[in-house]
C-alpha cells in the first residue's frame, strides 16, 4: 500500500502537483470527499468549511496565488488555474454543477469573484474579470474579461437587486452589466451582440441581465458567426 501512495504522489509531483498529505494540510478545515481525485498545487489556500466534490484542481504556478474564502460549494469537473495572475474567491460561492473554468493564464489577468455568488453548468472565465458579490452566470459561457456588479444573492426576492447576471450560452467579451437600475438596459444579447426580442416574463430579464443565446442562422449571418468566434487566445 506504501508504494502505491508513493506512486500517486510521484505522479501528482511530476504534474505540478503537493502529494495527498500537503494537500490535506492546506485543506484542513474544509471537507474534501475524495482526495484521490483532487489535485492542488503549492500557492492554493482556502480557509474553513468548503466542500470540494470528487475531480477538482486547483492549480497556480510562476508565482500567482489561488485563494478561496469560507463555504464556498465547488462541485465536479471545477477547473481553477492561476499562472499569469491571481483567482481570488470570497465566501459561499457555488461553482458546478455541470462544470466550471477560471483561468488567469494570459498576460494581465486576474479574476476576483465576491461571495454569495453561482456559477453554474459549465462557464469559463479567461482574462480580466471581476464579479461582484451576489454575481450569477448560468449557462455554457465563455466569458472573456468582464465585470458584473454587486447585489444581493439569487435568493434576493427583487431580482434588480441582485448581482450582476448572464444567462445562456455561447461567447461574451468585455460586458459590463451593473445592478439596481430599472431602466432601459434590459436587453436580449446573442454572442455578445444584441439580438431580436423574445417574450420573457418580466422576472426573467432584469436590469441586470445579459442573455447570451446560441446562434439562430437566419438572425446572423456566416460573417458574423465567424466574427464572434472563440477567441484564439483564450485556452
Amino acid at each position: 500500500m506504501s508504494d502505491l501512495f508513493a506512486s500517486i504522489d510521484a505522479a501528482r509531483l511530476a504534474c505540478g502537483f503537493l502529494p495527498m498529505s500537503q494537500m490535506m494540510e492546506i485543506l484542513d478545515g474544509n471537507h474534501v470527499l475524495d482526495p484521490f481525485s483532487t489535485l492542488v498545487s503549492a500557492g492554493v489556500s482556502a480557509g474553513k468549511n468548503n466542500i470540494f466534490y470528487p475531480g477538482v484542481t486547483l492549480k497556480a504556478s510562476s508565482g500567482a496565488e489561488i485563494r478561496l474564502g469560507d463555504d464556498n460549494i465547488v462541485h465536479s469537473g471545477s477547473h481553477f488555474e492561476a499562472s499569469n495572475g491571481n483567482i481570488l474567491i470570497g465566501s459561499k460561492n457555488q461553482f458546478g454543477e455541470g462544470g466550471f473554468t477560471a483561468k488567469a493564464n494570459r498576460p494581465g489577468a486576474e479574476i476576483r469573484i465576491g461571495s454569495h455568488g453561482r456559477f453554474l453548468n459549465n462557464p469559463a472565465l479567461f482574462g480580466r474579470c471581476m464579479l461582484g458579490d451576489g454575481s450569477q452566470i448560468l449557462g455554457n459561457i465563455t466569458v472573456d474579461t468582464c465585470t458584473l456588479s454587486d447585489g444581493g444573492s439569487f435568493q434576493e426576492d427583487d431580482p434588480d437587486m441582485r448581482g450582476g447576471l448572464l444567462k445562456g450560452s455561447g461567447v461574451c467579451q468585455e460586458p459590463e452589466r451593473g445592478t439596481r437600475h430599472g431602466d432601459s438596459r434590459k436587453r436580449e444579447f446573442q454572442f455578445g451582440r444584441p439580438a431580436a426580442s423574445k417574450a420573457l416574463s418580466p422576472k426573467a430579464l432584469t436590469a441586470n441581465t445579459l442573455i447570451v443565446e446560441s446562434c439562430v442562422t437566419d438572425q446572423i449571418s456566416r460573417q458574423d458567426l465567424r466574427n464572434v468566434s472563440r477567441p484564439s487566445t483564450v485556452t
